[in-house]
């Protein structure tokens, strides 16, 4: 039976859906597929990450450390050599993909990256790291790029387009089991004070704009007294929140949630408000029925290709205008028709962004790697 790996790094649990619907089709195709990970790095250890994967494979990581620059070596040589085809994640960080790159370790008909095709935070990389990465990604014999922007950035590498696959990067329905009892009393008790909710959704980094979403959120509560905000996320920029949250009762930091608790807090939400690098979460403002207002920053990740500014949420002109975010997360508070318009607009994106449709795209491009491996 042909047998597929693929080796992450780590393995976040918002990844679970999409591998295990995966295996499952795969499986009918008679491609047998495994899963290699490691622990979580440090800073991502509280994202709701590292279950235990009944049919996976750890492997603890060796994490090494060259002058300001983390390596992560992943012990996996001997299960690259036992399978078909091998699948890791664009980072440079990642010593296996040099391997792979070298012809150091080889699976046995080729080798795939899944990622964003190049880094989106210009100011988080380095040159070496980059060139690194290009030269790696050149080498591979599959890219799966997260959307059509990852595809032209791998395009202008060399890579040819048959050997591109856009799956478009997504998030699975959350669990709607019941929610925790603190967070049905935080959403019950705001629901009763007000309608007038907006929500962020994100961990909180400095790309996240804090200083700016606050002036964003003090103008809106000057325009709507009864607004309030809730936050669901953490991390190493949230002082400034923490510092306004203990001075007003209208902003409410939740902290991490997940599936059922995320669902319960953004059901009593109206907007999403992100004046910062917009993700994956641009995913959870569809779905949750909450429509987005970001800004033009030139850092967002590549998932911002999702976003149609009028039809699903709304982009700003100016990154920079803290007035304009507010007057537009106003407006979609005060203007039920427009709101309603951006939420279809949501719905319908949404249909393309589905993880099975995820799945189906991952898979024909297994199929064409092994098409062309076969038929060498």
């Amino acid at each position: 039976m042909t047998q597929i790996l693929f080796a992450l790094e780590w393995l976040p649990s918002y990844r679970l859906p999409l591998l295990e619907m995966l295996r499952t089709k795969l499986s009918h195709d008679g491609i047998a597929m495994n899963v290699a990970y490691g622990q979580a790095p440090g800073s991502k250890a509280d994202r709701g990450i590292d279950r235990n994967l009944s049919w996976g494979l750890y492997r603890e990581n060796r994490i090494y450390r060259l002058g300001p620059q983390t390596f992560c070596s992943q012990p996996v040589a001997d299960l690259v050599r036992q399978h078909d085809v091998v699948i890791v994640q664009q980072e440079a960080a990642l010593w296996l993909n040099a391997k792979l790159a070298l012809g150091i370790v080889k699976p046995r008909l080729g080798w795939a990256m899944w990622g964003h095709g190049a880094h989106f935070i210009q100011q988080e990389t380095s040159a070496p790291a980059e060139w690194l990465k290009r030269w790696e990604t050149r080498k591979c014999d599959h890219f799966f790029a997260y959307t059509r922007t990852s595809k032209e950035c791998v395009l202008s590498l060399g890579l040819r387009e048959g050997n591109i696959t856009i799956v478009n990067n997504t998030l699975a329905t959350p669990d709607t089991g019941t929610p925790s009892e603190d967070v049905r009393a935080l959403a019950g008790a705001i629901r009763d004070r007000t309608s007038n909710v907006g929500i962020m959704i994100s961990s909180l980094d400095k790309w996240k704009r804090v200083p700016f979403l606050i002036e964003v959120l003090q103008l809106t509560r000057a325009a709507i007294p009864d607004f309030e905000f809730i936050v669901i996320g953490a991390g190493d920029y949230d002082a400034p929140l923490r510092t306004l949250a203990n001075e007003v009762p209208w902003l409410h930091l939740a902290g991490n949630k997940f599936d059922s608790d995320k669902a319960a807090l953004a059901s009593v939400a109206k907007v999403t408000i992100h004046p910062g690098l917009v993700g994956l979460h641009i995913i959870d403002a569809f779905r949750l029925q909450c429509p987005m207002v970001t800004t033009p920053v030139d850092f967002h990740s590549h998932e911002i290709d999702y976003l149609e500014s009028g039809f699903n949420g709304v982009m700003t002109s100016k990154s920079d205008d803290p007035a304009e975010m507010s007057q537009e997360v106003v407006r979609i508070l005060q203007d039920e028709t427009w709101r309603s318009r951006l939420i279809a607009g949501g719905e319908q994106t949404m249909k393309g962004l589905a993880v099975d449709a995820s799945v189906d795209r991952f898979r024909a491009g297994i199929k064409s790697i092994l098409a062309r491996g076969l038929g060498q």
